[in-house]
């Protein structure tokens, strides 16, 4: 077992590579939970266990199954984001096989890798119905978010009517992301980005989204347990402006050996002007070069983007499946 522990929340648990299953044996829907896939990022964890302790005391009905399975299990011990290389890269294709054909020693990141795919086509062999939310957390403060890929019209429909912003788009700018592996298997889910790292809301707002997730998934019926419209409430509470869709159009990647800084203060989803001061490279200014939001705004020391940009879209480019180019 691995101790993960969240500063904020003065907690500490213990955790295996499955956090939990909850089933009563009932035909249905299955919807895999990941946390942690950034050691960084505990507040899926404990979500998940609240979850897990909630669906168990109340004996809840629910239709298939929910499982929640532990990312980089190695890193959440240390609090780091990764050791040797970052985990939401590595989800490609090629990348998988080699690591599970490989006869040579893995590095930490590709051994977690090879466990978590070889688990969940073992956990997910004969299902036919396969949901996924991929838990995450931000460096900088933030309302939470879905981030979701475009062109996955059943992940659309599972996202819809969720009371929170959307983000499409991002796997434009990075590849290997889990949630892009698992959409292309068939899978219909998505990233949610439910706040800053250590905020206890973070945990909160983790643990709304499952709830939700249950619900839209079809797992659950949504009179029967309380939880739900406290679990909307949790997330309707967070929207600012109201709710949005957002598309990602660029970002800053950051070179080998290169000193980026990032200006102080930056949230996620801000609005940004064009020619506006966002960071320092190797002490030189980098302006925005548009206006639009920026998104994640880096402020930890491991990441290879300093920043994405995003423009506001309107839901229609989700409900035809288009594609918003840079």
């Amino acid at each position: 077992m691995q101790q993960v522990k969240h500063r904020n929340l003065e907690a500490t648990t213990y955790i295996d590579r499955i956090i939990g299953q909850y089933t009563q044996g009932i035909a249905g829907p299955h919807l895999l939970v990941f946390a942690g896939i950034h050691g960084n990022e505990p507040s899926g964890v404990f979500a998940l266990e609240n979850i897990f302790r909630k669906l168990t005391k109340d004996a809840i009905p629910i239709s298939g199954k929910l499982t929640g399975i532990t990312g980089n299990l190695k890193a959440l011990g240390s609090g780091v984001r990764y050791y040797d290389e970052d985990m939401n890269r590595l989800f490609l294709p090629e990348r998988i096989e080699k690591v599970r054909q490989t006869k040579s020693t893995l590095n930490t990141e590709e051994n977690e890798l090879k466990i978590i795919t070889e688990l969940v086509d073992k956990l997910t062999a004969g299902d036919t119905d396969v949901f996924f939310v991929d838990c995450h957390s931000t460096s900088a403060e933030s309302e939470p978010f879905i981030s979701m890929n475009t062109g996955y019209t059943d992940s659309y429909a599972f996202v819809r009517g969720l009371p929170v912003n959307a983000v499409i788009g991002i796997e434009r700018e990075i590849k290997g992301c889990l949630s892009e592996y698992y959409n292309q298997r068939g899978f219909h889910g998505f990233t949610f980005e439910a706040g800053q790292h250590e905020a206890v809301d973070t945990v909160h707002n983790q643990e709304a989204m499952i709830w939700l997730s249950l619900i839209k998934a079809g797992c659950l019926d949504p009179q029967i347990t309380a939880h739900i419209s406290h679990a909307e409430e949790v997330l309707a509470s967070n929207i600012i402006e109201g709710f949005k869709f957002f598309s990602v159009i660029s970002s800053y990647a950051i070179k080998e050996e290169e000193h980026f800084r990032m200006e102080p203060g930056f949230v996620n989803l801000q609005p940004i002007e064009k020619g506006q001061l966002l960071a320092y490279s190797n002490g030189n200014p980098v302006y925005a070069p548009d206006s639009g939001r920026i998104l994640m705004p880096l402020y930890q020391k491991q990441g290879n983007h300093g920043y994405f940009f995003a423009r506001e879209i309107h839901e229609h480019h989700l409900i035809q499946n288009k594609v918003v180019l840079k």
